[in-house]
């Protein structure tokens, strides 16, 4: 029996209470007027019932609403973990994608430095073979003044040895 027939039943049942009641106060019969006060008293108790049988769909429905709540909260958790999580994956991989870029370009600077130091070395060994250029010049120039200074030297000996052989002869 559904609850709309349980409702007429129990309409029924108060309006058959009423008209016995009724029926046995104008005729004075007792057992006429207990029975309509007893289809009252079932319909009260249906009435109390289907009340009851409310009540409880609400408890029900209020105790769904309640787990459906749960759920989508527990469902926002979750989302919110799984967001949280996304964003901290993304911040490992920014740093770790900075920390590989911090090492590229250290590594390109230790390059580049290196070459600069290369570049350096070759330019002071330039500059050095230069120096050394102009100094092996220099002395070459200076061994070339004293070699000629040196062969006027002999040549004024040799002139002198001949003149000192020459006037040694006379004498």
């Amino acid at each position: 029996m559904t609850g709309r027939d349980r409702t007429t039943s129990a309409i029924g049942d108060r309006v058959v209470g009423k008209v016995k009641q009724a029926a046995g106060s104008i005729l004075g019969d007792e057992q006429l007027t207990r029975e309509g006060q007893l289809h009252e008293d079932r319909a009260d108790a249906k009435a109390q019932a289907i009340e009851l049988e409310a009540d409880v769909g609400r408890r029900e429905a209020r105790a769904d609403l309640a787990a459906r709540e749960r759920d989508l909260i527990a469902a926002e958790n979750e989302l919110a973990l799984e967001q949280d999580a996304e964003a901290r994956q993304r911040r490992l991989d920014a740093d770790a994608a900075a920390a590989a870029e911090e090492i590229e370009s250290r590594r390109a600077a230790r390059n580049l430095a290196a070459e600069v130091d290369q570049v350096s070395a070759r330019r002071a060994i330039a500059l050095d073979e230069q120096a050394a250029a102009r100094e092996h010049d220099r002395a070459a120039e200076q061994a070339a003044a004293i070699e000629a200074e040196a062969d006027r030297s002999r040549a004024t000996a040799a002139v002198l040895d001949r003149a000192a052989d020459s006037t040694e002869g006379t004498a």
